[in-house]
């Protein structure tokens, strides 16, 4: 999570503390630069930069805690009997749930 709002503010121009300080900096050193960066054309340029940036982090997450094993993570290939322990484990999971009750506000 601490990583999200670093990649969405990339792709706007106000997203994240730095892209403002270029944009001043860049209007400061070049004062006729006619407003060349703006949020057009900083949306075009950061936004690919910002799917490819979540993609990236998607299977980094997914690697870190799911592993490499794709296969038993996701259900295809599993035995008969593992699934009938993962449904138990489930149906405890549900009963234990439904035992609590309603929430209480205090």
């Amino acid at each position: 999570l601490f990583r999200s709002g670093s990649i969405g503010g990339i792709a706007s121009l106000t997203g994240t503390t730095p892209n403002l300080v270029l944009k001043g900096r860049m209007d400061e050193l070049f004062p006729d630069n006619n407003n060349v960066i703006n949020f057009a054309s900083w949306f075009g340029f950061a936004f690919p930069t910002m799917v490819v940036l979540l993609v990236l982090s998607y299977f980094w997450l997914l690697i870190l805690f799911l592993g490499f094993n794709f296969r038993k993570n996701f259900g295809c290939g599993v035995r008969p009997e593992e699934k009938a322990k993962e449904k138990r484990a489930y149906e405890v999971i549900r009963s234990e749930h439904s035992r609590l009750g309603s929430m209480a506000y205090a």
